[in-house]
């Protein structure tokens, strides 16, 4: 028996389904990789529901195109999951039972659109990678009740404009807008007090207003704006900074 394991890797294999009684004695099991195998089946992800007690689980790679919010029921512990290179279709309460969930990874899922409400119950969550995805526009309540909420990459995606409302709740600190589509930032979208780092390289990013940075409290550290259209800066942007 392997009641005592903490960790396990079965990545890299020719999984097909995880059957439901596999993890029933894993009492302690905390790490799980299962990436790049070929769950791709129907109830192929059924066995781990049964793991009570895992924090981190990575799941990428393994062609899921859907995954049943009962999926996260028992899994009342789970904080990070990683559904990386997946061809998954988001469903709106998806994360509903992961309450302690505080980081998701969904980059090169072809995602077009985000649900609203996603991470309404989620009060723990921190960190969100949705980079590489053909994603044009996040909802203004997105991140409403999300008040932890501290990362967010958005890069590579189709992205030209966002709510000035989607981060009045956030606590964030490091944002990567780059390789989108933006034009301008306008200084109402990143009004929080907390933010520190912003990528904003590879946009189309034409003209900035002299306080578009004027709301945060601690000046920013790192400010990335290469490879953008930028001619002029007016007398007073870096006043802000």
């Amino acid at each position: 028996e392997l009641v005592n394991l903490k960790k396990i890797d079965l990545s890299k294999n020719r999984l097909k389904r995880i059957d439901r009684h596999l993890f029933g004695l894993t009492r302690k099991l905390e790490d799980v990789n299962f990436s790049e195998n070929e769950l791709d089946e129907e109830n192929a992800l059924v066995g781990l529901t049964e793991l009570v007690s895992v924090v981190n689980l990575d799941i990428s790679n393994c062609q899921i195109q859907k995954i049943s919010p009962s999926l996260f029921k028992k899994l009342a512990k789970l904080q990070k999951i990683n559904l990386n290179f997946n061809p998954i279709i988001l469903l709106p309460n998806m994360f509903d039972h992961a309450k302690s969930l505080t980081t998701v990874y969904m980059s090169e899922c072809g995602i077009t659109s985000i649900p609203a409400y996603l991470f309404d119950h989620n009060p723990n969550f921190e960190k969100l990678d949705i980079s590489h995805n053909r994603i044009t526009t996040l909802h203004e309540s997105l991140f409403n009740k999300t008040l932890n909420f501290k990362y967010l990459n958005i890069s590579h995606n189709l992205i030209n404009d966002l709510s000035i409302k989607i981060f009045q709740w956030t606590s964030l600190t490091e944002i990567d807008l780059s390789y989108n589509k933006f034009t301008t930032i306008l200084p109402e979208l990143l009004n929080m007090e907390t933010l520190e780092s912003v990528h904003a390289q590879h946009n189309e990013i034409s003209f900035l207003e002299d306080a578009a940075f004027s709301s945060c409290t601690y000046p920013i550290v790192y400010l990335d704006l290469s490879y953008n259209r930028l001619v002029y800066l007016q007398e007073y942007f870096f006043d802000w900074l």
